[in-house]
């Protein structure tokens, strides 16, 4: 029984409680897909190694780690490199101190322009972090949707740059 629960990580939800508190049938499930971290028991939502591997998967997996890992740069960083449905709206689930982070905020945007819509109020109001989220490489595709996530002053002072 225990080669097949490894070996199909699906099975995971219908497991035993007790089954489920195992480390090790829990770095397998998530491996396989991220999104089951929600099935995981509360203390390996908080486990660094369980939760980097769901994050790894599925950057939405982040919703369901604990508040603690939901503010550690590494997992977070992780998390928004990442793919897997739902991975546009991982930077929403990052701790404030997180979302106001450049470095993992220019992450996200380099994926998804809606990354924009998340990042702390302080970042979305500065004017060169504005330029610089517009100069990324997914902003040949993004630009005219980062600006609705923009405050009106800082569309004003980008004015043609935001020209359709």
């Amino acid at each position: 029984m225990w080669k097949y629960i490894l070996h199909y990580p699906p099975i995971y939800p219908q497991l035993s409680q007790n089954l489920k508190k195992n480390q090790k049938f829990a770095l397998e499930a998530v491996k396989y897909d991220g999104l089951l971290l929600e099935e995981v028991p509360k203390e390996l939502q908080n486990n660094y190694n369980v939760v980097y591997e769901a994050v790894s998967e599925n950057g939405a997996a982040l919703q369901f780690a604990s508040l603690e890992l939901r503010d550690n740069f590494d997992i977070v960083m992780c998390a928004v490199q990442s793919r897997g449905k739902g991975a546009e709206n991982t930077l929403y689930y990052a701790s404030d101190r997180l979302k106001n982070d450049k470095e993992i905020v220019c992450q996200a945007l380099e994926s998804f322009a809606v990354a924009y819509s998340f990042a702390s109020w302080e970042l979305r109001s500065d004017f060169e972090f504005a330029i610089t989220a517009l100069s990324l490489d997914n902003y040949y595709r993004g630009r005219k949707e980062i600006k609705y996530y923009m405050p009106d002053g800082i569309v004003e002072k980008l004015g043609w740059l935001l020209d359709d």
